[in-house]
Order: structure tokens, then sequence, then C-alpha cells
């Protein structure tokens, strides 16, 4: 007799698929013999091949009778539902005592009148996928609860050094459209003064010829050194680096003072030098308190982002909410107004036509990536000189079918080949002129945002031209950068 040709091909591919295939038949007595199964369904119960295992009852298989009977059940239920089983899995026991865990596609045999003759089947051997996976559950689990405690730290940190602040400003080194943040620019003139002032009082000590025999004659070289070295800052050239520079040269010069006070050097003037230095050391904690508190914001936010997208990834999937768009911007806006202060960032918005939008998403995720990316147009633009002060726009609007949402800043470029080859959208990946100014960042933002805006059914474009007078495509210089979400006001997602 020769065996059709399409038969050879079928009996290959049984044979050679890498899954389990078999076929059970339920005979007159009850049993579940296994009357056909391939290569790889044999060894997947550790048997050598499949003649050693055919005619077996496949109840044995698993661990007890009970979670047999669990099985079948279910795949009966489904039958019933008119549906057939898939990505089930199941704890067997093969032939060497081990327990392991088959994921399990079947469905059930019948005959004409509609009984139940047996099943056909295929199964993977899915242990170490699911142990790998339950580990990395874990450890993704511990990763949220570490970055958890660094919020937490960060926070109580951010309110020490509010206390702090509050404690060393004065009202004349306050903002003036912010009573309770420091003016850098003015304490950086502040700085200088008194230095201007230190330079005077010095020349006044060295004028007091009589005296000049009772000095310290080393305390009095390293005064004069120290002080050469602070007067040769211009007032532009002290920036937070220097900061760091003048404190130190302070506080040396503060001992040297101590060693200078004690011999028959005029009084009145070692109490106003005191002073000068007691006032440099003060100013410039101040600004480094405060370059501080805008290093906590911007970590915080960071943080947290980073929490919510690993915790995304364990968490059980969220029910669908009823989302007030316009609530959830202004939260968005509130949380990142202390941020956009410090960095002299002004948020402009223009959101009233969202009132009373609701859409079907996903709250938690809609909220993360609005923060991440005002947080992103806050944090890359440029400081603009003079008395005009930066600012992004938040607008929104809507269609009839969805909402509207951008976000515009003028600052660090993004590139066009970044753009064309959606380069931005990768995970870890930070723009070429991202850290211009060491801004720190996870590289996870953009692409966190794109896979929520697509998972609820929504676009999010990103654009990023030059300046009117930038005509050359010259990345050194602002460009007008623009984020723009597309959300579905009514979408099954």
């Amino acid at each position: 007799m020769t065996l059709p040709e399409n038969f050879s091909i079928y009996n290959k591919l049984v044979n050679e698929v890498p899954i389990g295939l078999y076929k059970v038949r339920i005979s007159p007595s009850g049993s579940h013999e296994l009357v056909h199964c391939n290569q790889q369904f044999a060894e997947s119960l550790g048997f050598a091949h499949p003649k050693e295992i055919i005619g077996k009852d496949a109840r044995d298989f698993h661990q007890s009778r009970e979670k047999f009977e669990a099985f079948y059940s279910h795949l009966i239920r489904l039958e019933e539902e008119g549906k057939n089983m898939n990505d089930y899995i199941v704890e067997i026991l093969n032939h060497k005592g081990e327990v392991r865990k088959v994921e399990v596609h079947a469905k059930l045999l019948q005959d004409d009148e509609g009984n139940i003759t047996g099943r056909v089947g295929a199964e993977k051997d899915v242990t170490d996928y699911l142990e790998t996976k339950q580990q990395l559950h874990e450890l993704t689990t511990d990763i949220g609860k570490v970055l958890h405690s660094y919020t937490s730290t960060l926070i109580n940190s951010k309110h020490t050094m509010d206390a702090i602040v509050r404690t060393l400003m004065t009202a004349a080194d306050a903002r003036p459209d912010n009573k309770n943040l420091p003016d850098e620019t003015k304490i950086i003139a502040k700085i200088y003064q008194n230095l201007k002032g230190l330079q005077g009082l010095w020349t006044k000590f060295l004028e007091k010829k009589e005296t000049m025999e009772a000095y310290p004659g080393e305390a009095a070289a390293n005064v004069d050194r120290l002080l050469k070295l602070l007067m040769s800052m211009r007032t532009e050239d002290i920036q937070i680096q220097q900061i760091s520079l003048i404190r130190d040269v302070s506080v040396n010069l503060r001992q040297q003072l101590k060693i200078i006070g004690k011999s028959a050097f005029p009084k009145e003037l070692i109490k106003d030098f005191r002073r000068k230095l007691e006032n440099i050391l003060r100013l410039c904690n101040l600004v480094s308190l405060a370059r501080a508190i805008d290093a906590i914001l911007e970590m915080e936010t960071n943080v947290n982002n980073l929490r919510g997208y690993v915790l995304t990834r364990v968490q059980e999937k969220p029910e669908i909410q009823r989302v007030d768009l316009y609530d959830l911007m202004i939260g968005v806006v509130k949380e990142m107004g202390e941020y956009a202060t410090l960095r002299g960032v002004d948020l402009r918005l223009n959101l009233k036509n969202i009132r009373n939008l609701y859409i079907e998403g996903y709250e938690k995720d809609l909220i993360r990536i609005m923060l991440n990316l005002v947080h992103n147009a806050i944090k890359y633009s440029w400081v603009r000189k003079g008395n005009a002060r930066a600012y992004i726009i938040i607008e929104a609007k809507q269609t009839f079918t969805h909402a509207l949402i951008r976000i515009e800043n003028w600052g660090v470029a993004i590139t066009k080949e970044e753009l064309e080859n959606k380069l931005i959208y990768k995970i870890g990946y930070r723009g070429i002129h991202s850290s211009d100014r060491r801004r720190p960042g996870t590289g996870l933002g953009l692409h966190d945002a794109l896979k929520v805006v697509r998972k609820h059914k929504g676009k999010l474009q990103i654009t990023s031209t030059p300046s009117m007078s930038n005509r050359n495509m010259d990345y050194t210089q602002p460009f007008k950068t623009e984020v723009k979400v597309s959300l579905p006001i009514k979408q099954d997602i």
C-alpha cells in the first residue's frame, strides 16, 4: 500500500516540531490511554522514546488525580463554551519523579453523538521560563520598594533643606516673585560685594604700620594670598562650581583670622572682617542648598517615574477608569510648579477647552507620562538673558473624537536624525544634546510615554525646529520643541 505524499510530510512535521504532541483515548473502562505522541512529548516526561509511554494512562502524568480532575473539568467547561484550551499551566510528574510545569493547548474529541472519546493536544515545558519570570517579578518588586525608599529619603532631605534655607535667608535674599526661594543672581552679587569689602578691610590692616611688628607674619601672608585668590574672580565668573571654592577659602581665612586676632590688631577691624566672612559663608551655603534642592526635585521626579515604569510591569492590569483630563493636567502642573520656579521657568496654561472632558484610560499611567513630559520641557528650557523669563506652553483642546494636548518649550534641540530614526523612543536612549549642562535622566521617559499613548490607542508626535534666526540648524542655539499627545475620548482600549 502506497501512503499519500502528504502523510510523510505530516509525519515528519509531528516528529520534528519542537513541541510535544499527543492523542489520548478514553477507554470503556474510563482510563485515559495515550495512543500517540511524538518524540518531544516522550522526552518531556523523561522517556527516551514514544514506545516506552504509549498505552499508559495519561492521568498518571499529573501530580494527583485531584489535579487531573481540575484540569479535565476546566477542559470540559471550555468545550461547553465553544472554546479550546490555550496557555493552560499544568504541573506534571515526569519519569524521574520531578515536578515540571507545562503549557497545554488541548481540544476534546467527540463521536457523532457528542460523547467525549478523548483529546488531542500540544504542550511545552515552561518550568525554567516561569521560574525566571517569578524571579524577575520578585526582583522588579524589590527594585520598586528600593526606589520608593529613595523617594522618601529625597523628600525628607528636601524638607530639611527647605527649613535650613528659611533659617539662612533674609528678606533681601528672596526672589521678587517668590519670597520662599533665594534669588541666586542677587546672592552671587552680594558675595562679590562682600569679597570686595574684605579686600578693603585688609588694605586698612596693612595701613596700620604701627602694629605691623606685632602681626604673625605667616598668618598675614596667608590672608593676603587667599584674598588675592578670591579677588581674581569677577561677578560673572562666580558660578556654582566656584561657590565651594569661595566657601573653603573663607573657612581658611577664618582660621587665619583667629591667629591674627590674638595680636595687637585693631579689634573693630577684626570684627568687621569676621562679620563679612560669616555673611559670605551664609550666602555660599544658601546658594549651595538651593542648588541641592533643585537637584533633589530633579532626582525625585526621575526616581518616581522610574519606579512607576518598573512597577507597571509587575502589577496586575488595572481596571479602565473614567479620567477627568482637566483635573489630571492641573494636578501635573501643580506638582511641577516648584521645580519650574527653581529653574526660572514660567508655566503658561490654556486648558479651559478640556474642562469636563473625560476619557477612558489608566489614570496612573497618564499622570506618570504627563509629569515626565512637562518635567522634560522645564529641564531642557534655556534660561533667557536679562529680565525675560523662560516659559513653556501647556495647552489642550478637543475635537469630536480626540483630546489634544500640546507642550512647547524653547531650548535643547533634538536632532533631525534622532527624530527620523525614532532614537528618542528607544529604551535607555538619551539625546545627543540632552546632557549639555549635566542634566540627569533615565532614558525611559519618551519610551514609556509612547507605550502608554499607544495603549490608549492614541498618538504621540514630537518635533524640534530651529528658531527663525537659526537658519543653519545650529544645535548650539535654542530650538522650539513641541510634544503633541492625542487621546481618543471614547475608545475601547
